[in-house]
């Protein structure tokens, strides 16, 4: 026969641990009565009631009597259910007296268990055995990380296990955020409106624990605290390579000093606004986007279109670039032509390109005879 767990020890809630450590009166409740009840009391600080503590009770010795059937007869399966009339016989019973290993060892701090595996899964949250047991998670983390990413088929993708063991697929993201968004939503419903209460003073205060006793308990985070949970925070950004804001320094001729001239409410220097400018060209000139500034300058195309705009007379290199221009673009378009000769270009640009076809000529030759004629009509009126 195996070794029995004492269930009543590991489910009952000391009184005198309640009591000292500042718990409120109960609340009576609908759902008192039951172990969701119990959870209330503990999870808004009160003592639990007599219903909900003789409920409990009930259900650890429920839960011992059927642990106990089942290792002394070694058949799980055929076990048959317990009733409430079994567990309530049961607890009539006198209690056996046991050791009680866990309330040994938070009493005695010199206990040789602190600083062990063995301390931290009885419970213990001592620096030491919080120590060991955290090198423990993150040693099985990392274990289960690797087995993850080696092996696609494995059973704890698409899971909150797996997410927090350090994957980042597609499945694990997906069930990850529809959690968050249910619990969320789950809080939302039983908090209501319900403003954060102000904080209360703890012992784990300027701790990771103690933020999140502060934010499961839905009150505001204390100045240690909040001040932990940032440098925590920075810590992993560091690890991941990420900067830190307070330590980029904005000068001026930066990008970040334009940035921040605006975020004062200042008007940017010169050297700054030069930057800002050189950047938006660059990044403008990465996407194929043309210069404005290099637009309608003499000795280019766009300067000739400038002058003809303005009803001005071409100035000499203006002149050139266009003719240079024109004859370039007629070049590429006979060559085109040429070997194309069901482009739908053959016709009046094809002829003033160069082209000699067929098509080209008839369609040359039909516009000089309508040209003819609104010339001849034109001299006749006058």
């Amino acid at each position: 026969m195996s070794k029995m767990i004492n269930w009543n020890e590991r489910y009952s809630m000391p009184k005198i641990r309640i009591v000292e450590d500042g718990f409120s009166p109960p609340v009576k409740r609908d759902i008192c009565g039951s172990e969701k009840g119990y959870r209330k009391h503990i999870s808004t600080d009160e003592v639990p009631c007599d219903k909900c503590k003789d409920f409990m009770a009930l259900n650890a010795r429920l839960r011992s009597l059927r642990f106990q059937e089942v290792t002394e007869s070694g058949d799980r399966p055929g076990l048959p259910p317990l009733t409430w009339k079994d567990a309530e016989d049961a607890l009539r019973q006198k209690p056996v007296k046991r050791n009680q290993p866990r309330e040994l060892l938070f009493k005695n701090p010199d206990d040789s268990r602190h600083g062990t595996p063995t301390g931290y899964s009885l419970g213990c949250r001592c620096s030491a055995c919080y120590e060991v047991g955290s090198e423990q998670n993150k040693k099985y983390r990392e274990q289960l990380a690797a087995e993850l990413l080696s092996n696609p088929d494995h059973e704890l993708h698409g899971t909150i296990a797996g997410y927090s063991a350090g994957c980042r697929c597609d499945a694990c993201r997906e069930t990850t955020s529809i959690y968050r968004k249910e619990y969320e939503k789950k809080i939302k419903e039983e908090r209501g409106d319900v403003p954060k209460s102000d904080p209360v003073k703890r012992d784990e205060c300027g701790t990771l624990t103690g933020f999140n006793m502060h934010y499961y308990r839905w009150e505001n985070p204390c100045d240690d605290c909040r001040k932990v949970k940032n440098e925590s925070e920075k810590a992993k950004d560091r690890a991941k390579g990420v900067r830190d804001k307070a330590t980029i320094v904005a000068k001026c001729g930066t990008l970040g000093g334009f940035s921040k001239h605006l975020r004062l409410g200042e008007t940017p220097c010169d050297d700054c606004k030069r930057a800002r400018y050189e950047y938006q060209t660059a990044r403008k000139r990465s996407k194929g986007v043309r210069d404005r500034s290099t637009l309608g300058q003499c000795g280019t195309r766009g300067g000739y279109s400038k002058h003809r705009r303005l009803g001005e007379t071409p100035c000499d290199a203006c002149r050139k670039a266009q003719s240079d221009w024109s004859r370039d673009y007629r070049a590429r378009l006979l060559t085109e032509l040429q070997k194309n000769p069901d482009d739908p270009r053959h016709g009046d640009n094809g002829y003033a390109a160069g082209c000699r076809c067929e098509t080209c000529c008839r369609v040359a030759s039909e516009k000089d005879k309508e040209y003819r004629k609104r010339k001849n009509k034109g001299k006749e009126k006058s």
